[in-house]
C-alpha cells in the first residue's frame, strides 16, 4: 500500500479523501475514522494553517495493533476519505456561548421576532457552529502534541481519540440541523444558507456522497419542503406566515 508522506498537503478535503480511497480505505460508519481493508490501519484528516490563514489538509495514518504514528511510504495523490468538516465558519466564534451564536444565526429582523427567537433551527445553527469550535480546537491539540511529544507517545494517543470524538459530535450535530424542522420561513433560509456556507468554507457534511433517503443532503431537502408546506400550504387562511 502507498501511503502519503507526512509532509504532503492537499488543497481540499476531497482531494485528500479521493486519496484515501484509492489506497483502500473504507470510512467507518458513524466516525471521522477511515480502515484498510485489512483492519490493521486506520486514517484521519487534518486541516493544517498555511500561510495567509489558506488551509490545506494532511493525512494521519495509525497503526491498529500498537501506538500511533504517521506511516512513510510514496507519496501520492489519487484519494483520501476522512470526512473532517474543520469549518472556517466558525473559527471566529470560538470563544462566543451557543445562545450568542444563535442570535447572531438569525437575519437582521430575527431579535424582534418573536418567532424567530423559538425557530429550534436557529439554535441548532449555533450548535453546530460550537461543534466545528471544539473539533477544531481538538486538531490544534493534536498537532502541538504531536510536535511536542512525537508520533508514538500516550499523549498523542490520547489527543487523537480525542478529536475523533469531537469530529463524531459534530457529524451528529449535522444530522440534528437535517432532522429540524424550522418553525419559519426565515429559519428555513438560515439553515440552506448556512448548508452552503460550511461548504463554501471547504467543509462537508455527513455521506455527502449517499444518493437517497440515507444521504444528508435528501434528509435536508425532506425536511425544508416540509418546513415550506407547513408554513404555506397549511397555514390557515387569513393567518399570517411566520417570517
Amino acid at each position: 500500500m502507498n501511503l502519503t508522506q507526512p509532509s504532503e498537503r492537499f488543497d481540499t478535503l476531497g482531494e485528500a479523501e479521493d486519496t484515501l480511497k484509492h489506497q483502500g480505505f473504507k470510512l467507518v460508519a458513524d466516525t471521522c475514522n477511515w480502515i484498510d481493508e485489512a483492519g490493521l490501519i486506520d486514517a484521519g484528516v487534518y486541516p493544517v494553517d498555511e500561510a495567509y490563514g489558506v488551509s490545506k489538509y494532511r493525512i494521519e495514518y495509525r497503526t491498529l495493533k500498537g501506538k500511533r504514528g504517521v506511516m512513510a511510504g510514496p507519496s501520492h495523490t489519487p484519494v483520501d476519505p476522512t470526512r473532517r468538516r474543520f469549518l472556517a465558519v466558525a473559527a471566529g466564534a470560538s470563544v462566543a456561548s451557543v445562545g450568542a451564536l444563535a442570535v447572531a444565526a438569525m437575519p437582521a429582523t430575527a431579535p424582534d421576532s418573536v418567532a424567530c427567537a423559538v425557530d429550534p433551527a436557529f439554535a441548532v445553527i449555533a450548535e453546530k457552529q460550537a461543534a466545528d469550535v471544539a473539533h477544531e480546537k481538538a486538531c490544534d491539540a493534536l498537532s502541538a502534541a504531536e510536535e511536542r511529544y512525537g508520533f508514538h507517545s500516550d499523549a498523542v494517543e490520547e489527543a487523537w481519540e480525542n478529536s475523533g470524538a469531537a469530529c463524531h459530535a459534530a457529524d451528529q450535530v449535522g444530522w440534528k440541523l437535517a432532522a429540524t424542522l424550522p418553525t419559519t420561513l426565515a429559519g428555513v433560509a438560515a439553515v440552506l444558507r448556512f448548508a452552503n456556507e460550511i461548504e463554501d468554507a471547504g467543509g462537508e457534511w455527513p455521506d455527502t456522497d449517499t444518493i437517497g433517503p440515507d444521504g444528508w443532503h435528501y434528509q435536508l431537502r425532506a425536511t425544508m419542503a416540509a418546513a415550506i408546506e407547513e408554513a404555506l400550504i397549511k397555514t390557515p387562511a387569513g393567518k399570517a406566515v411566520q417570517s
